[in-house]
């Protein structure tokens, strides 16, 4: 089975390296990262490796990137290969990179493109790792519509987890009089999404219940 990992190349002018912690202890970073989407990657590894893993059994690790066509992008995208190098050389495990390049426009046929390519991209057999803490507003909207599509029809895609990082709180730094942050959070939204799958099913029935019935079922999708 292919673990395969979507995450976006920031745009940001300033990326930094963060600790990302979470309440979630398999999500809590032990190293700094600019790109959240690697404490994922590290849990699966952990979780993966017992000591005992053959080089047979080594597990297949592709990660997808978006790319928008701005020289912060290009930048930043500099900053995720050398992460992918880092995590490969300290894990041993090899990472198919693929790129997917996205418009700057925010248009109806730009987020069909980027649909249409990250279904394509995406193996039919795989676990899916989604982090959403980079990219313009429209991009999560995209990638759940794609996971949604994704798991009604292809019954070997497993959407696994869904996350997003947040610096939150700063501090100046006088050495490069700009402020450095102090506290980044990583997030597990994959209720959330739990929560769409249900809302969609639900809208295929009716009756005097709706409400109750969805009510019901949400709470047994997001325990």
């Amino acid at each position: 089975m292919k673990y395969v990992f979507i995450t976006t190349v920031s745009h940001q002018p300033t990326l930094h390296a963060v600790l990302y912690e979470s309440n979630d202890p398999d999500l809590t970073g032990t190293t700094k990262t600019a790109y959240p989407i690697f404490n994922l990657m590290h849990a699966i590894v952990a979780k993966l490796h017992d000591g005992n893993t053959t080089d047979e059994e080594k597990p297949v690790f592709e990660l997808i990137a978006i790319l928008y066509p701005s020289e912060r992008a290009r930048q930043n995208l500099a900053l995720l290969e050398t992460a992918v190098d880092e995590f490969s050389f300290a894990t041993r495990v090899n990472v198919q990179f693929t790129l997917i390049h996205q418009g700057l426009e925010e248009t109806s046929r730009e987020h069909l493109n980027l649909f249409l390519a990250l279904v394509k991209a995406i193996p039919e057999r795989c676990n899916l790792y989604v982090d959403i803490t980079y990219g313009t507003k429209p991009t999560p909207v995209t990638l759940f519509a794609v996971l949604l599509y994704l798991k009604n029809l292809r019954s070997l895609c497993a959407v696994r987890r869904i996350v997003y990082g947040q610096i939150e709180s700063w501090q100046p730094d006088a050495a490069t009089q700009s402020n450095i942050p102090t506290k980044a959070t990583l997030y597990d939204i994959s209720k959330l999404f739990s929560i769409v799958s249900v809302a969609e099913k639900m809208a295929q029935f009716g009756g005097e219940n709706l409400d109750e019935a969805m009510l019901e079922l949400v709470i047994a999708a997001t325990q």
